[in-house]
Protein backbone atom coordinates (compact mmCIF):
# COMPACT_ATOMS: atom_id res chain seq x y z
CA UNK A 1 0.00 0.00 0.00
CA UNK A 2 1.26 3.72 -0.44
CA UNK A 3 -0.43 6.61 0.45
CA UNK A 4 0.08 10.31 -1.45
CA UNK A 5 -1.28 13.57 -0.36
CA UNK A 6 -1.70 16.82 -2.13
CA UNK A 7 -1.76 20.29 -0.69
CA UNK A 8 -2.03 24.16 -2.26
CA UNK A 9 0.11 25.64 0.92
CA UNK A 10 3.73 24.58 0.87
CA UNK A 11 4.17 24.85 4.92
CA UNK A 12 1.44 21.96 5.02
CA UNK A 13 3.81 20.16 2.63
CA UNK A 14 6.75 21.03 4.84
CA UNK A 15 4.84 19.36 7.90
CA UNK A 16 4.04 16.69 5.95
CA UNK A 17 7.20 15.88 5.16
CA UNK A 18 8.83 16.18 8.40
CA UNK A 19 6.26 13.54 9.98
CA UNK A 20 6.69 11.67 7.36
CA UNK A 21 10.48 11.16 8.02
CA UNK A 22 9.79 11.05 11.21
CA UNK A 23 7.81 8.41 11.18
CA UNK A 24 10.04 6.75 9.04
CA UNK A 25 7.06 5.64 6.36
CA UNK A 26 9.23 7.66 3.58
CA UNK A 27 8.20 4.55 1.84
CA UNK A 28 4.77 4.03 2.40
CA UNK A 29 3.29 7.96 2.09
CA UNK A 30 4.56 11.05 -0.30
CA UNK A 31 3.27 14.20 -0.23
CA UNK A 32 3.50 17.09 -3.18
CA UNK A 33 2.55 20.93 -3.58
CA UNK A 34 -0.53 20.59 -6.14
CA UNK A 35 -3.66 23.10 -6.75
CA UNK A 36 -6.67 20.42 -6.54
CA UNK A 37 -7.76 22.53 -10.09
CA UNK A 38 -5.03 20.37 -11.45
CA UNK A 39 -5.97 17.21 -10.16
CA UNK A 40 -5.52 15.01 -13.06
CA UNK A 41 -1.86 15.91 -13.41
CA UNK A 42 -1.50 13.32 -11.12
CA UNK A 43 -2.11 10.10 -13.79
CA UNK A 44 -2.28 7.43 -11.80
CA UNK A 45 -5.89 5.82 -10.32
CA UNK A 46 -6.52 5.48 -6.21
CA UNK A 47 -8.75 3.15 -4.37
CA UNK A 48 -9.75 6.21 -1.91
CA UNK A 49 -9.42 9.87 -1.90
CA UNK A 50 -10.53 11.31 1.00
CA UNK A 51 -10.90 15.25 0.98
CA UNK A 52 -10.05 16.35 4.93
CA UNK A 53 -10.13 20.26 4.25
CA UNK A 54 -13.65 20.96 2.37
CA UNK A 55 -15.27 24.11 2.91
CA UNK A 56 -17.18 26.11 0.61
CA UNK A 57 -15.13 28.34 1.06
CA UNK A 58 -12.02 26.65 -0.24
CA UNK A 59 -13.08 25.97 -3.42
CA UNK A 60 -14.98 28.87 -4.15
CA UNK A 61 -14.67 30.18 -7.95
CA UNK A 62 -11.75 32.03 -9.30
CA UNK A 63 -13.99 35.29 -9.82
CA UNK A 64 -15.31 35.08 -6.87
CA UNK A 65 -15.48 38.83 -5.01
CA UNK A 66 -15.70 38.60 -1.20
CA UNK A 67 -16.77 42.18 -1.27
CA UNK A 68 -19.61 41.59 -3.32
CA UNK A 69 -20.89 38.13 -1.61
CA UNK A 70 -24.53 37.67 -1.14
CA UNK A 71 -25.43 35.55 1.58
CA UNK A 72 -27.66 32.67 -0.11
CA UNK A 73 -24.77 32.31 -3.33
CA UNK A 74 -25.98 29.10 -5.17
CA UNK A 75 -22.62 27.02 -5.05
CA UNK A 76 -23.88 24.83 -7.51
CA UNK A 77 -23.15 26.83 -10.10
CA UNK A 78 -19.62 27.06 -9.22
CA UNK A 79 -17.44 25.42 -11.84
CA UNK A 80 -14.47 25.30 -9.89
CA UNK A 81 -15.99 22.70 -7.31
CA UNK A 82 -17.46 20.88 -10.12
CA UNK A 83 -14.37 20.78 -11.63
CA UNK A 84 -12.31 19.66 -8.76
CA UNK A 85 -14.56 16.63 -7.78
CA UNK A 86 -15.01 15.58 -11.57
CA UNK A 87 -11.82 15.14 -11.87
CA UNK A 88 -11.38 13.47 -8.49
CA UNK A 89 -13.42 11.00 -9.54
CA UNK A 90 -12.11 10.37 -12.52
CA UNK A 91 -9.15 9.30 -10.49
CA UNK A 92 -10.73 6.34 -9.10
CA UNK A 93 -10.26 2.82 -9.55
CA UNK A 94 -13.34 0.76 -10.31
CA UNK A 95 -15.70 1.12 -6.85
CA UNK A 96 -13.10 3.48 -5.57
CA UNK A 97 -14.76 5.93 -3.03
CA UNK A 98 -14.78 9.68 -1.90
CA UNK A 99 -14.65 11.20 1.47
CA UNK A 100 -15.38 14.29 1.66
CA UNK A 101 -15.15 15.91 5.34
CA UNK A 102 -13.67 18.44 6.83
CA UNK A 103 -11.17 19.48 10.16
CA UNK A 104 -11.54 22.72 10.96
CA UNK A 105 -10.44 24.05 14.15
CA UNK A 106 -12.50 27.11 14.58
CA UNK A 107 -10.26 29.57 16.98
CA UNK A 108 -8.66 33.09 16.06
CA UNK A 109 -5.39 31.90 14.55
CA UNK A 110 -7.44 29.81 12.18
CA UNK A 111 -9.99 32.33 11.06
CA UNK A 112 -6.93 35.24 10.14
CA UNK A 113 -5.40 32.19 8.11
CA UNK A 114 -7.93 31.93 6.40
CA UNK A 115 -9.04 35.22 5.95
CA UNK A 116 -5.72 36.25 5.05
CA UNK A 117 -5.68 33.47 2.01
CA UNK A 118 -9.17 34.00 0.85
CA UNK A 119 -8.07 38.22 0.67
CA UNK A 120 -4.19 37.42 -1.12
CA UNK A 121 -5.58 35.09 -4.13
Amino acid sequence: EKYSGIDIAQNCIDISEKVIKKLKIEKKASVQLLDATKLKTLNTKYDLIISTWFTAGNFYPSNFSFEKFKPGYNMSTNDKFTSIFKQAYELLNPNGEIIIGSMYIDNEETRKKQEDENHSL
